[in-house]
């Protein structure tokens, strides 16, 4: 948090800068750096509800983008990956559905099934549809670390019926095949499995599913995730691929029974209790 005292990286840090300061060549370059390091440690504007620890700190989000940089093996890889992908990738008819199961529906936030994903995803495209922000049946693209919920897609896939309950798309899914689906987000919850990813393996699948999740125009997630809300600052930023990027929080969908609360916001919670104990006596009352 921002009111929080310097840690002991960010000190590292400003000693870094310290030294570097003393070997600076002459007062042209010792400007610079003294105004690379005076912005670089102060606390940027307040950071939106929704986001990861120290994401006001301009530190923090250069630290984050250099530790998200692919050395050229790795960035050749996943460029193949995303090439191999197959559809269609134009990023001004792309939908991005980040989904975070498993492990996060137990220690961090609520969890949805997959057709509520979908009931959300329409919704959404619907309103897009209607400010004038969007005029097309977008294809999906589709990443997550839970085997359940790829099996979820394809049964939802091959389902006209299902399909028809969430409203009359008919959407097309791109998802990457060689993705890694450990079923959880912690190491230590399948590390000791025979089939175990190696870290490398992870690594690079993490990697692949931000760089596809950077592409779509229009895009939603849960925001309880700290990857998600990395996404979330980087596209509503302006830093995906399409002429402009909307990413919504599914902590803030307008429909109660589809937003997704944290497990430590409390007020969320309460909110959506009341809401479905509401709609259930209005159902209870209706079938009197």
């Amino acid at each position: 948090h921002r009111d929080n005292p310097p840690n002991a990286t960010l000190e590292q840090f400003r000693r870094y800068a310290e030294i570097l300061l003393d070997h600076a060549a002459g007062e042209e370059e010792e400007g610079v750096w003294r105004l690379v390091r005076r912005n670089l440690f102060s606390p940027d504007l307040p950071p939106s509800r929704h986001h990861y620890k120290s994401a006001n700190r301009k530190f923090q989000i250069a630290l984050t983008v250099y530790a998200l940089r692919p050395n050229r093996k790795t960035r050749i890889h996943l460029d193949d990956i995303v090439s191999n992908v197959g559809g269609d990738l134009n990023p001004e008819l792309l939908f991005g559905l980040p989904i975070r199961a498993s492990d996060k529906c137990i220690r961090e936030s609520e969890c949805l099934s997959f057709r509520q994903y979908m009931r959300a995803a329409s919704q959404l495209i619907l309103h897009h549809k209607e400010v004038g922000l969007w005029g097309h049946v977008p294809t999906i693209v589709l990443t997550t670390e839970s085997t359940e919920i790829v099996q979820a897609q394809r049964n939802f896939s091959d389902s006209t019926m299902l399909q028809q309950e969430v409203g009359e798309m008919n959407f097309s899914f791109v998802r990457n095949d060689e993705d890694v689906l450990p079923d959880s987000g912690w190491i230590k919850d399948w590390k000791w499995r025979k089939d175990a990813p190696t870290a490398d393996q992870n690594m690079l699948s993490v990697l692949a599913s931000l760089k596809l999740q950077l592409l779509p125009r229009l895009s939603m997630g849960n925001c309880c995730s700290n990857l998600h809300s990395i996404m979330n600052e980087l596209l509503n930023g302006g830093l995906g691929a399409a002429s402009e990027n909307h990413f919504t929080c599914m902590q803030d969908l307008d429909d109660m029974e589809l937003r997704i609360c944290c497990w430590t916001d409390a007020s969320c919670k309460k909110q959506k209790q009341n809401f479905l104990e509401q709609k259930k006596n209005r159902i209870a009352t209706s079938q009197r």
